[in-house]
């Protein structure tokens, strides 16, 4: 009924080494990690969706390309990317798998598979550029760059300038709790 492997009823029955709180937390621990799959399963239902497939097709083609960007291989990531074809029906999936990809070669046939789709992606790369993460900041950067479009160039503009405000407010703030010398006037 806990969910218990064959050893672990063993181990239990033992009592020389069961420890009922380390049961407890590996129980705990399986838990969760089921529940992360379930979510897992549920937002990659919800691409599925997303992508409006016409028919099995696309439905297949979409599983495929999300289980190919899960993957640890980062061969396997590549071939999947550059095997996507040219459709903007993954755009989103795309995009997003080219802000987080830690891969350098997989990064860049995302970027190149994102530069042929082109402005489709521009609005989730924007979103990207005024993100917490600099890792997707730069990669967002990297692929509009690559992407070469007057709506591409604009996000890469707004970005600019929401950089030079942020930057200059955050340089009033700093005057307004600094006193010349560097003492705080106000706490």
């Amino acid at each position: 009924m806990l969910g218990l492997t064959l050893q672990e009823i063993a181990d239990a029955l033992d009592g020389d080494a069961f420890a009922p709180k380390e049961m407890i937390d590996r129980l705990m621990a399986r838990t969760r990690d089921t529940i992360a799959r379930r979510q897992e399963l549920l937002r990659r239902l919800d691409d599925v969706r997303s992508t409006d497939p016409g028919d099995w097709g696309d439905v297949l083609s979409t599983i495929a390309l999300i289980r190919g960007l899960d993957d640890e291989n980062p061969s396997t990531r590549q071939y999947s990317v550059l095997s996507a074809g040219s459709g903007d029906q993954h755009t989103v999936m795309l995009a997003e798998a080219a802000l987080s990809e830690p891969d350098p070669h997989v990064a860049g046939a995302l970027g190149w598979a994102l530069a042929r789709i082109g402005d489709q992606a521009v609005p989730v790369l924007a979103q990207a550029l005024t993100g917490p993460s600099e890792r997707s900041r730069r990669r967002a950067v990297e692929v509009l760059a690559k992407i070469d479009s007057p709506s591409a160039t604009t996000a890469l503009a707004g970005a600019v300038d929401v950089r030079k405000t942020k930057q200059t407010y955050d340089t009033r703030d700093q005057a307004l709790v600094t006193d010349d010398d560097g003492t705080h006037v106000r706490h």
